[in-house]
């Protein structure tokens, strides 16, 4: 019984002289035990159909916002499971460019190339190739966060000499007020009700980690490492 819930008393057949002297019922003391890890998962995410890894099987789609931390935990899951890790960020831009995108046509035929295999973990959004996607999809995790947590994320990404996975190859992430901006936009707002709106209907093994709290503890509950 949770902690904070309230104990029962059963009266049976009592006068109202009898209820009267019925003491009120207690209330347990609220006192906030401590969830971590599986415990929080299971507790807190509630709609979800599949909170391991290894249960997503071995096609994993993963959506969200810009910065919300799709590219660190695709790379995560690759090492536990031995799944190829796909960064759609690098299928859309040139290597060693400062993101200058490729033909649609180039990057629709490397998208498709790559679904088509058996195996691998893709994560990026690019709503005009997803339904493909998703039909060959496994799994599907969806992240989200705040406008103010991914701009934090930016700016930390940017202005450190941290790794960046899902990057340019051969090129550092800059500060760019157009990514700014992008961020601070009402599309990715939209792009958050369209992905939630697929997760709903979706019926294969998901899982919704809606805060940067519950990221943390899906990382900390199957031992995966940054």
């Amino acid at each position: 019984m949770p902690a904070n819930q309230m104990t029962k008393t059963t009266v049976s057949q009592t006068t109202p002289n009898d209820a009267m002297r019925i003491p009120p019922p207690r209330m347990k003391a609220m006192t906030r035990q401590p969830t971590v890890g599986k415990k929080i998962i299971a507790n807190r995410l509630s709609d979800n159909r599949a909170v391991d890894p290894n249960s997503f099987g071995d096609r994993i789609c993963i959506l969200g916002p810009s910065s919300s931390g799709k590219s660190t935990l695709a790379v995560a899951i690759g090492r536990s499971t031995g799944l190829p890790v796909i960064h759609l960020d690098q299928y859309r831009h040139a290597p060693e460019s400062h993101w200058e995108p490729r033909t649609d046509e180039e990057f629709a035929a490397l998208h498709d190339q790559a679904v088509n295999t058996d195996r691998w973990i893709i994560e990026g959004n690019y709503s005009k190739l997803m339904a493909s996607r998703f039909e060959r999809a496994s799994g599907f995790i969806l992240l989200d966060s705040s406008a103010g947590t991914s701009l934090i994320r930016y700016l930390k990404r940017t202005t450190s000499n941290s790794e960046r996975y899902g990057g340019i190859d051969g090129v550092r992430d800059r500060l760019s007020w157009s990514m700014i901006r992008w961020i601070l936009s009402r599309d990715p707002r939209e792009g958050r009700g369209q992905y939630r709106a697929r997760f709903d209907d979706s019926t294969m093994p998901k899982a919704f980690l809606r805060s940067r709290g519950e990221l943390n503890a899906f990382y900390e509950a199957f031992g995966l490492k940054r």
